[in-house]
């Protein structure tokens, strides 16, 4: 049995399409010439253009899976919702906020603190707590003792403001710490980021971290899927042989990572213009957030010297196509040569965004 793909429609509703396309030659969706273990004769294929009615060029592909089951003559279709959206914010294109240097600051991309889109910096006490069982909004008289406690869990972040109004935190923030956001580099009271050499650490077992290091903490006000350092060549990059960076994820969940040393970076070309130009000739490395978000991401230098001009987050964003209608035709061939078609359509409604269809033959006699 063979499939073919011989156009199809995109649209908002009903008989409203904004895109049709008959390709020529028809998509060949390949022969199969035995059924799976169900006894169904499957077909896989995909389509790639854009879904959304929105004057922007954004085309995505989507997949899906036609079966045919010749014992109840029918084709069960499965439409797969297209691929995320990659949105990706560097902390380049921010602005400053007014004031400083101080141990808090702002990167702003709505201009001010009222949109969802800014990112807190904090230097933070590198052997601070990292997280407790207690919310300090659950008491009457909150206590804040943890970095988590300042990052609070998800959107609605701490703003710049807040956290100032809680200091003195000796636990949690030096009293002569100065942020340092800019593409010369984010860190604590100059633009690198310094680790103390003093021996193993007595708070994380395994790492080098001591109360002599430097640390800052970085928050995107929205909840990411993954976050990008880019660390500078100068001040000779960073040799994981004989420095020590470590990261500590937060989650959006509440949960809270271990801290990680950086040990794989990846080296970034001199004329590699994918990226920023503050990173070229350095390397980065990228922090997955895998099944959860994201909340905020503290690094701390152990041992050695990084300047980190750069810091990007990136967001998965996933969306519904609009209505689509599929038109394919069915070739049977029997043991004989003799070949008998079948021309059919599937339309699938935006939403649910994903769902199986099955469409009876016009004439289940025709294939025998």
């Amino acid at each position: 049995m063979s499939l073919t793909l011989d156009s199809y429609r995109i649209g908002t509703s009903g008989t409203s399409f904004f895109t049709e396309v008959d390709p020529e030659p028809n998509v060949s969706l390949g022969t199969v010439t035995a059924p799976d273990g169900d006894g169904n004769y499957v077909f896989d294929g995909s389509i790639t253009a854009d879904f959304t009615d929105d004057g922007e060029d954004n085309e995505q592909p989507v997949e899906f899976t036609l079966k045919f089951d010749p014992d109840a003559d029918t084709y069960t279709v499965i439409l797969n919702t297209p691929p995320a959206q990659k949105t990706t914010k560097s902390s380049a294109d921010g602005s400053l906020d007014a004031g400083g240097p101080d141990a808090v600051r702002t990167l702003l991309f709505g201009g001010d603190e009222d949109g969802n889109d800014d990112i807190v910096f904090f230097g933070a006490v590198p052997t601070a707590v990292r997280s407790d069982l207690t919310v300090p909004g659950d008491d009457e008289d909150p206590v804040y003792d943890s970095i988590l406690d300042l990052i609070e869990r998800g959107e609605g972040d701490l703003t710049e403001e807040e956290i100032e109004a809680l200091l003195p935190l000796p636990n949690l923030i030096n009293a002569n710490t100065q942020m340092n956001v800019s593409t010369s580099g984010i860190g604590i009271n100059n633009n690198n980021l310094d680790g103390a050499d003093e021996g193993g650490s007595d708070v994380f077992e395994g790492t080098s971290i001591t109360s002599g290091d430097e640390s800052f903490v970085v928050n995107p006000e929205e909840p990411v899927d993954s976050v990008t350092v880019y660390i500078s060549s100068t001040v000779q990059g960073y040799d994981p042989g004989t420095e020590e960076l470590y990261y500590t994820v937060y989650y959006t969940d509440g949960t809270v990572g271990e801290p990680m040393k950086v040990t794989d970076p990846t080296p970034i070309a001199k004329n590699d213009m994918d990226v920023p130009k503050e990173a070229r000739g350095g390397s980065s490395f990228t922090i997955e957030g895998g099944d959860k978000q994201i909340d905020a991401v503290q690094l701390t230098m152990g041992l050695g010297t990084v300047k980190i001009p750069v810091i990007e987050f990136t967001t998965f964003d996933t969306f519904d196509p609009g209505a689509l209608s599929l038109d394919f035709t069915a070739t049977l061939e029997d043991g004989d040569e003799d070949t008998a078609t079948d021309d059919f359509t599937v339309d699938f409604s935006p939403e649910p965004p994903a769902e199986a269809l099955s469409v009876s033959l016009d004439d289940p006699d025709v294939l025998l």
